[in-house]
């Protein structure tokens, strides 16, 4: 990060940059105004008074601040047309190595992925059960968990690979901190019940334990049971579009700058008010990695339940035959990894194009026990 130029790091240096070229809405502050940096004139002094495509007589930090307004917004390409040779980036910039190369890309390789044992997480949880019998052959489950689940960087099972998806990569090596939010399995509340329910009719039950054998096989032996789970909502952050200002390789995420609106839209649609949401975010600045994981997209919910019948053909021999039915409320959840959330797209902003839930799917089958 050439923390001894001028006592500072390029983050800092190249923060101080892009705040003025994006200010005015994008316009920029006046290049005459731009006073001279300590840490551009450390390691580009050789660009002062140079034309580089802007007109002669500009100080070093005047040329890379006129550089850095070409490139609003994707910062990394400036510091590439700075940094690299002009055999490489044909930027014209320093075509007579006046001044080293290389000194922040590495001329092999635009990009490495490590692995490190620095990962930090957290999870806490309340978990409560509750399981009954309630006789007439009914019984059931109650499970509940009040949890937070904290990380810098996660990779859900239904995501892709890290390589083409980037969810699970850090923006700024330098500090990892700046992705800690909520992970992106995080669920504060999950609740699952289950039951089944051997209904009491036909011989030997509570009712009707004196039918004849054609009315138990018409009453007895029928038992129902079903399973529901229920989440709250999966987090999702807002990608930096198309941008590169931190890293080479990974545009990051966009940074929130006011309130987001929380009222909810229709069917698939996330925000009631998707300019509103989009509005509440901006472009992610030199060194920052942007704020993931803020926004909450559908949680999870399905009902299915069976319902089958025993006949017994003999003391040895049982035939079972039923339906059992996924998805009985046939509901629809939304995949928040799937949400249109790119702050160079305000086209179907918060927009989910992939469900959780699947559609509503019976089944029957049969089988015999012996």
């Amino acid at each position: 990060t050439n923390l001894g130029a001028a006592g500072t790091s390029y983050f800092a240096a190249a923060r101080q940059i892009s705040i003025m070229a994006r200010a005015n809405g994008g316009s920029g502050v006046p290049v005459s105004s731009v006073q001279r940096i300590p840490y551009w004139e450390a390691l580009f002094g050789a660009l002062d008074g140079r034309d580089i495509g802007y007109g002669p007589g500009f100080s070093a930090t005047q040329n890379i601040y006129q550089l850095y307004q070409q490139n609003i917004y994707n910062e990394a390409n400036a510091l590439y047309a700075l940094d690299m040779p002009d055999a490489a980036t044909g930027a014209g910039i320093n075509p007579n190595q006046t001044y080293p190369s290389n000194r922040f890309y590495h001329d092999q390789f635009s990009a490495l992925y490590a692995w490190r044992s620095i990962g930090n997480s957290n999870y806490n949880a309340l978990q409560a059960v509750y399981r009954q019998r309630f006789g007439l052959g009914l019984q059931a489950d109650f499970n509940y968990t009040f949890s937070k689940s904290l990380d810098a960087t996660s990779q859900a099972e239904r995501l892709g690979s890290s390589g083409s998806v980037n969810n699970a990569q850090i923006i700024n090596t330098w500090a990892p901190s700046q992705l800690y939010a909520p992970s992106d399995f995080d669920l504060r509340h999950q609740i699952n019940a289950n039951y089944i329910w051997d209904l009491p009719f036909g011989r030997g039950q509570r009712f009707g334990s004196s039918a004849d054998r054609l009315v138990d096989e018409l009453i007895g032996g029928w038992q129902t049971s079903g399973i529901v789970r229920w989440t709250s909502a999966f987090p999702f952050s807002v990608n930096n579009g198309n941008n590169f200002p931190t890293n080479y390789d990974i545009q990051g995420l966009a940074t929130q700058v006011a309130k987001i609106p929380n009222q909810r839209g229709k069917l698939n649609q996330r925000f009631a008010d998707p300019a509103a949401a989009l509005a509440a975010f901006d472009f992610t600045l030199p060194g920052d990695s942007g704020s993931r994981n803020i926004l909450r997209g559908d949680g999870y919910f399905e009902e299915d339940a069976g319902l089958g019948k025993t006949f017994p053909v003999n003391d040895r021999l049982r035939v079972k035959a039923g339906v059992e039915v996924f998805n009985v409320t046939n509901s629809v959840r939304f995949d928040a990894h799937s949400v249109s959330a790119r702050i160079d797209n305000p086209n179907g902003f918060g927009t989910a194009t992939t469900a959780l839930t699947n559609p509503r799917l019976a089944q029957f089958y049969g089988r015999i026990e012996f």
